[in-house]
């Protein structure tokens, strides 16, 4: 973002500049008062540059590093719906009945330039929309579950899978630039009804000037790594190995043992620590600069935590509660509830009411009765709301709230009203503005988007069939090569993998005639690229089947894990199956 805004503040630097060096317009030139349309138009122009320099990106979760929830750019004074996109499938989330832990429970978009993007947990995918029409210009398909939204620098983004990898795209196309493992292989698991990397992303990606961040690896006995890479290149600047093997003090009993840091959330940054997110506990803290381990409360702060933070002033914002940053010790409690961070403090809700806080200092004595300065925040309005807000954020002086079924605006700083609202499909859970344009996504998987336009086009929508009718027609041998398994085999449930998919003509038949869950795998990128279009086109891709690229001689998935294992290459030959 600080780019963009450099760019737009040198060309509004530039303008002024042309503008009062006009001859017939200056203070000091020779003509008389002759310029009151020019002065207009003069207006008219800053106010259209002031307007291009806030309007600024939205290029990663929560707006940026610290997971703000917050932009200066105002909303319009109307919004209408000006398209819909429903993706193939919702969201998948890896722990659906955690309170704590609901980091993927709704895909995530984020805005940059003119388009609107968001990484699907059901699919694999990266989709790129155009934020004008909603049509998808490019995707991109992962070997596992996307569960955070990527984050984006200059001309890229980056994306964190449970396949392990950190991926680095180009903003344009979609085309991988380069690709990053903290795991020490390639060894596989069952996870969440699917096979993913032992040691999967679950550090959301952070970027912080020329470097972003992320964290793998969900059991601290099994190995978990923090990792800072070259956003430019992708070279580590620093990778902590050894935050999953810290002896430390247990919440339970006073007891000490050596456990350490499990990832489960988005990375936050500031100028000197990453924060990483657990899920059940508190984040832990790592030095920005060498990825030294500075603290992880676990004990101290017993069963509060959970997958969200954000910085909130000098403090860490964690479930309800403030912690002081260089301690990682309780502050203060604020209340559980959505928030977001403004600059006079923070707007957050509870339930059906909205409340702003602001920043009061106070003076407190301390141990030794000593009175210190120190800040707090301050509820001075409570704002009641028709519907409970599920989600939050701030633009200019309005809350956009997500609820149920719709969405709204509530001038929270003036009128406190609520001035504006729309219905949308499902409960909206993730919001994000940019350029004019409010994304608002939901727990089915449908993005709407609101626009100052009283011309809204077609809504886009992108539904799979029923996975009856492929991409293209059904040949007979892979047809009667699927039924001659399954009649061979039994083997109508449960896990089945295709060693050698090809082009995935037969894990196609094969989800097509069972309910098998069908991993396909092959060494040719071109047959996998063709497999994955022809079962995505199906509607079956992710959700029942899903294609790898590995070497078949070297690739380490789960010992006996399948139900069935198939070769689409063996049908060259005499057919075989084996259970």
């Amino acid at each position: 973002m600080g780019w963009h805004v450099g760019i737009v503040t040198r060309q509004l630097r530039n303008n002024v500049k042309w503008f009062t060096n006009v001859p017939w317009i200056r203070p000091n030139g020779r003509q008389p008062v002759r310029f009151g349309w020019m002065c207009v138009l003069g207006v008219s122009l800053l106010a259209n540059l002031m307007c291009e320099l806030i309007a600024a990106d939205w290029p990663t979760y929560r707006m940026d590093a610290a997971r703000s929830g917050y932009t200066s750019e105002p909303l319009p004074n109307q919004m209408c719906q000006r398209w819909v996109f429903r993706a193939p499938h919702a969201p998948a989330p890896a722990w659906p009945s955690s309170e704590r832990m609901r980091f993927d429970v709704v895909f995530e978009p984020i805005i940059v330039g003119k388009l609107v993007i968001f990484g699907s947990s059901a699919d694999d995918k990266v989709y790129a929309l155009d934020s004008q029409t909603g049509s998808v210009q490019w995707t991109f398909f992962s070997d596992g579950p996307i569960r955070f939204a990527p984050a984006a620098w200059h001309d890229r983004l980056f994306v964190a899978s449970d396949d392990g990898w950190l991926y680095a795209l180009t903003l344009a196309d979609g085309h991988l630039l380069w690709k990053h493992r903290t795991g020490p292989n390639d060894r596989k698991m069952l996870g969440n009804d699917r096979v993913i990397s032992h040691w999967p992303a679950r550090g959301g990606p952070v970027v912080l000037g020329d470097t972003v961040y992320y964290a793998a690896g969900i059991w601290p006995s099994d190995g978990v790594a923090i990792a800072a890479l070259s956003a430019e290149t992708g070279k580590p600047v620093w990778i902590n190995t050894t935050a999953g093997g810290i002896e430390m003090p247990q919440p339970h009993g006073g007891a000490v043992a050596k456990s350490g840091v499990a990832p489960q959330g988005y990375c936050v940054a500031d100028a000197s620590r990453l924060f990483v997110p657990t899920g059940r506990a508190v984040p832990a803290a790592f030095d920005r600069a060498d990825g030294h381990f500075l603290y992880y409360q676990l004990q101290t702060n017993q069963q509060r935590g959970g997958s969200f933070a954000t910085i909130v002033g000098s403090f860490l914002y964690n479930d309800g509660c403030l912690f002081d940053p260089e301690t990682g010790l309780l502050s203060a409690r604020v209340g559980l509830g959505t928030l977001a961070v403004t600059p006079k403090g923070i707007v957050r809700a509870e339930g059906a009411s909205l409340a702003e806080y602001h920043w009061v200092d106070l003076q407190r004595p301390d141990r030794k009765g000593k009175l210190i300065k120190t800040r707090a925040l301050q509820s001075d309005r409570l704002i009641s709301c028709p519907k409970d807000v599920l989600a939050l954020i701030v633009t200019g002086s309005d809350a956009i709230c997500g609820e149920d079924g719709s969405v709204c605006a509530i001038d929270y700083s003036r009128q406190r009203n609520r001035w504006w609202s729309h219905d949308v499909e499902g409960r909206a859970l993730a919001l994000a503005y940019a350029d004019g344009k409010l994304i608002v996504s939901t727990d089915r998987g449908v993005i709407h988007c609101f626009a100052d336009d009283p011309k809204p086009v077609s809504p886009t929508v992108d539904s799979p069939n029923d996975g009856l009718a492929a991409g293209k027609p059904e040949t007979a041998p892979w047809s009667r090569a699927a039924v001659a398994i399954l009649e061979k085999t039994k083997s109508g449930e449960g896990y089945c993998v295709d060693w050698g998919c090809g082009r995935g003509e037969l894990a196609l038949e094969l989800a097509r005639r069972s309910k098998l869950r069908i991993i396909a795998v092959d060494s040719d990128a071109k047959n996998v690229a063709a497999a994955r279009d022809l079962l995505d086109k199906a509607g079956l891709y992710g959700n029942r089947v899903s294609v790898h690229l590995a070497d078949l001689e070297q690739a380490d998935y789960p010992s006996r894990f399948a139900n069935l294992v198939v070769s689409a290459r063996s049908l060259t030959s005499p057919l075989t199956a084996k259970t």
